[in-house]
C-alpha cells in the first residue's frame, strides 16, 4: 500500500514537471494500446523476453497507463523466473524523443521504479532501453526496443 502511495505521488509529481514540456502522446486518448518487443533483463542471470505491455493512453495524452505485462519467452526463464511486477506501469511522455516509466520485475529478485528509454516516431513508433536500470537488491538492466500500436508519436 505504501508503494502504491508513493507511486501515486511520484507521477503526480511527474505529470506536473511533464506538462511544462508539454509533450504528450497523440492520438489521445487510446484505449488497448500496447508496446511489445524484445527486451533483454539482466540481473543474477541475463534473459531475452518477449515483453507485451497492454494499458490505455489518457485523455490529453499526459501519461499511459500498463494494466497488463506479459513477458514470454525469448529466454526458457521468460514467464516463470523472469515475470512483470508493481502493475500498473505508468508511461510518461518526458519529450518528443523520450519516455520515462515505472515499471518493475522479479527477475527472480524485485527491481522496480522509474526508468527511462528513448522514443523514436515513427511507422510504427519505438521506445528503446539503452542500459536502463531499475533499482533493487540487486537491481535490474534493461535493453531491447518495443514498438506502440495505434500509430502513437510523441508531440
Amino acid at each position: 500500500m505504501k508503494s502504491a502511495a508513493a507511486l501515486s505521488a511520484a507521477v503526480l509529481m511527474a505529470t506536473a514537471a511533464g506538462s511544462a514540456s508539454a509533450a504528450s502522446f497523440t492520438p489521445n486518448p487510446v484505449s488497448g494500446f500496447t508496446m511489445s518487443g524484445m527486451l533483454n533483463i539482466s540481473q543474477t542471470t541475463t534473459v531475452d523476453c518477449s515483453v507485451t505491455m497492454t494499458g490505455d493512453i489518457a485523455s490529453g495524452g499526459a501519461t499511459a497507463t500498463i494494466t497488463n505485462v506479459s513477458v514470454d519467452p525469448g529466454s526458457w526463464h521468460c514467464g516463470w523466473y523472469v515475470t512483470a511486477s508493481g502493475t500498473p506501469w505508468i508511461v510518461l511522455p518526458t519529450s518528443t524523443s523520450s519516455v520515462m516509466i515505472w515499471m518493475g520485475f522479479a527477475a527472480p529478485s524485485i527491481c522496480s521504479g522509474a526508468t527511462t528509454a528513448s522514443w523514436t516516431n515513427g511507422s510504427p513508433s519505438a521506445a528503446t532501453f539503452s542500459s536502463a536500470s531499475l533499482p533493487g537488491s540487486p537491481g535490474c538492466t534493461l535493453f531491447g526496443t518495443v514498438t506502440a500500436s495505434h500509430s502513437v508519436t510523441i508531440i
